[in-house]
């Protein structure tokens, strides 16, 4: 079996970075700390992002990235057809699956792809598709703490875990208008006026991922602890917070 390359790339021979990435718009935000740091290690790398189609809205925000690949529905033929040319046309100097789950699709693309390196998190699983592994990803440990191990074992620094994306001016406008209409003053039931009321939002995540989310009952609570929290702290004259929640 012959030697693998070294993991550590060098700046200025790497000129084409691949990452594999099949996820959601929250998946895709918590790697925008790792792709900025990629892109500040290998200025002169141009990176492609492959996604699924339902994460090609948020790929766009992302300005880290060159080129955004598509793998289409199971149907789309054609859209298959172009990201294969895409992964095996021109080899890429390194290859990043940034799933730190195995994922049987990015496996699969990371076996077709011609990439003289390829990175991944030891799953387990697909070992034969990489040639080198990270230790595989702790399950209490952040997302972060996952990115930053990667970053570090490329030469490179997340100096801000922060996501980043590039909101587009007319998306901008949309949630200013959205929030003028719900924050227009309006009066509760005793005539108080909500005109100048503080917003506490709350995100209870992905209602579909039943095992890695709290229940029902706790951010019932949590409401409850909060609103007696702002209640108790409410300044005179001032109406108080109003508690909302946020979901897709």
């Amino acid at each position: 079996m012959p030697t693998p390359p070294p993991l550590s790339p060098h700046p200025e021979t790497t000129r084409r970075i691949v990452l594999l990435w099949i996820g959601r718009l929250g998946d895709l935000l918590v790697t925008t700390p790792l792709l900025g740091a990629l892109r500040a290690r290998f200025p002169q790398a141009r990176i492609a992002l492959v996604v699924g189609s339902k994460g090609r809205e948020a790929a766009e925000l992302i300005q880290s990235v060159d080129d955004i690949w598509t793998l289409g529905a199971a149907c789309d033929l054609m859209a298959h057809g172009r990201l294969l040319r895409n992964l095996r046309v021109e080899p890429a100097d390194l290859l990043i699956d940034l799933n730190s789950a195995y994922s049987k699709t990015s496996a699969f693309l990371a076996r077709l792809a011609r990439a003289r390196v390829k990175l991944a998190f030891d799953t387990g699983r697909g070992i034969r598709a990489h040639t080198h592994l990270l230790p595989a990803a702790g399950e209490r440990e952040p997302m972060a703490e996952r990115y930053a191990r990667m970053a570090r074992a490329l030469g490179a620094e997340i100096k801000d875990s922060t996501p980043r994306v590039n909101i587009r001016g007319q998306d901008l406008e949309l949630a200013r208008d959205l929030l003028r209409r719900l924050a227009a003053p309006a009066r509760n039931p005793v005539g108080t006026a909500r005109a100048r009321e503080r917003w506490l939002a709350i995100h209870p995540g992905n209602f579909k991922k039943f095992d890695n989310r709290w229940p029902e009952a706790n951010f019932i609570e949590l409401t409850d602890r909060l609103a007696a929290a702002t209640d108790s702290a409410r300044e005179p004259g001032f109406p108080g917070w109003r508690i909302v929640y946020l979901a897709g």
